[in-house]
């Protein structure tokens, strides 16, 4: 789940263009942050958007050819990248075991780089490397840069470009009035999974 590759924070909301590349494939979009909530926008593979809400641990998806919603459990994502929901994102990632390996400019923007893993805790064999740059100029935002390397070596690099602080409205954070919730078409696609 490579658009919930990036940490989050409790501070100023903030936006910028996200672009995710893993082997051939590449999704571009926008992502948001206000508070605990997350937002992410893309086109393709599909006009969707993504918002995630970091207290709760719920995402919802919305498919908006469809003007469907279907809401997710986020928590079972927390293994796959360096979550975090609090204001203090440097210490929160010291906590999950990252360290501070060096600095680097990205976009424009001085980087701290923190390195570590992210995978199931009961089974240390199965951790991914991450990499990922923390901008020391934009205090409220977790990370710009991040790259997670799975087991055959594949990288899947995660960025966030042209960085702003902007008020962001709340009711980008919410399942729009014309929009169907689909609970039912969620447990199917979690039942054909577990097959």
């Amino acid at each position: 789940m490579a658009m919930i590759a990036f940490v989050a924070n409790t501070s100023a909301d903030w936006e910028g263009n996200l672009k995710i590349r893993s082997g051939s494939t590449e999704m571009t979009g926008y992502m948001r942050m206000k508070q605990d909530l997350v937002r992410m926008d893309t086109k393709n593979p599909m006009d969707m958007s993504i918002i995630i809400n970091l207290k709760t641990k719920k995402a919802l998806n919305l498919l908006h050819p469809l003007r469907m919603a279907m809401e997710s459990d986020y928590s079972k994502f927390e293994n796959q990248a360096p979550i975090c929901g609090a204001s203090d994102i440097d210490g929160c990632l010291k906590k999950q075991g990252f360290k501070a390996t060096g600095s680097e400019t990205v976009d424009g923007h001085p980087c701290t780089v923190y390195e570590g893993s992210v995978g199931p805790k009961n089974k240390p064999g199965q951790a991914l490397p991450v990499k990922l740059w923390r901008p020391k100029d934009l205090k409220d935002v977790p990370s710009i840069k991040m790259v997670i390397r799975d087991k055959n070596g594949q990288e899947t690099l995660s960025e966030v470009t042209g960085v702003k602080t902007a008020a962001q409205a709340a009711g980008l954070f919410a399942m729009p009035d014309n929009y169907k919730r689909m609970d039912g078409l969620q447990k199917l696609f979690e039942n054909m999974q577990k097959k």
